[in-house]
């Protein structure tokens, strides 16, 4: 299960992050609480968009045995601006324990480029409603270990528990596939037999803010199935037009010669 929060907070997707402007158009906090018989993380993920730039960030909290007895956190936090219309990082800062890495990338990088793991959460968020969240394979680098998370769609979703009150709808299910492609000490990880099968993430639709929300990731293993469900969100603003060109200037009009 512990790999299994690991992806997620890989997904979150995924610490409270500061406004990219002074006045951002887009805030969303969301907490987690991650459950396998027993309560084994908290997860609480912000982030802050406004129309030329972002900041996302997450705190993941491992609880109990998963903790192994004290409690560990692990920090991360991704700044960066707009490309062809979709978020494009500029850093990515990840911290757990003693350790810290910090990954820069390349200027540039559209919708499908290699981004960090928050960077990835965001523009899935910011599919249009007209769209989906299940956004295909996105390629992943956060600095250590590169791979492919896939979001397959997997058909509607079911809004239960206090998502069912947050005035989220069209709930819609994601199969989430993981590809790993290099960085991994050891070669790449098996597969591991405590899940049975691949995870599931729901995500629903926020139609003021015009942002999609995710709510639920199911993960199928031996013991049962272990949850890590949104549990509180809070958005501000409304979804800006992000990377939009600002429009030309006019060219100054020159002053007419006398005859």
């Amino acid at each position: 299960m512990r790999a299994a929060v690991l992806a997620l907070s890989t997904l979150a997707a995924l610490a409270a992050s500061g406004a990219a402007q002074a006045a951002p158009s887009l805030s969303i906090t969301a907490v987690y609480e991650a459950r396998l018989l027993i309560k084994v993380a908290d997860l609480r993920t912000d982030q802050v968009v406004s129309p030329d730039g972002y900041k996302a960030g997450a705190r993941l909290t491992t609880l109990g045995a998963l903790g192994v007895i004290k409690p560990s956190s692990i920090l991360a936090q991704a700044d960066g601006g707009a490309a062809d219309g979709a978020p494009a990082p500029v850093i990515y800062l990840q911290t757990e324990k003693t350790k810290r890495r910090t990954t820069r990338y390349a200027a540039g990088g559209g919708p499908r480029s290699v981004a960090d793991p928050l960077t990835q959460l965001l523009r899935a968020a910011l599919q249009p409603g007209g769209g989906s969240p299940c956004v295909g394979a996105v390629p992943v680098y956060d600095g250590r270990q590169r791979y492919d998370l896939t979001l397959s769609p997997a058909g509607a979703g079911v809004l239960t528990g206090p998502p069912a009150h947050f005035g989220l709808t069209r709930p819609l299910a994601c199969r989430l596939g993981f590809h790993p492609i290099s960085g991994f000490s050891g070669g790449p990880p098996k597969k591991n037999p405590f899940v049975r099968a691949d995870p599931f993430a729901t995500f629903a639709f926020e139609p003021r803010a015009n942002v999609w929300v995710m709510t639920d990731v199911a993960v199928p293993t031996l013991v049962g199935t272990g949850h890590i469900a949104l549990t509180s969100v809070h958005i501000d603003g409304v979804k800006p037009v992000f990377g939009k060109p600002a429009p030309a200037a006019p060219p100054p009009r020159r002053p007419r010669r006398r005859a």
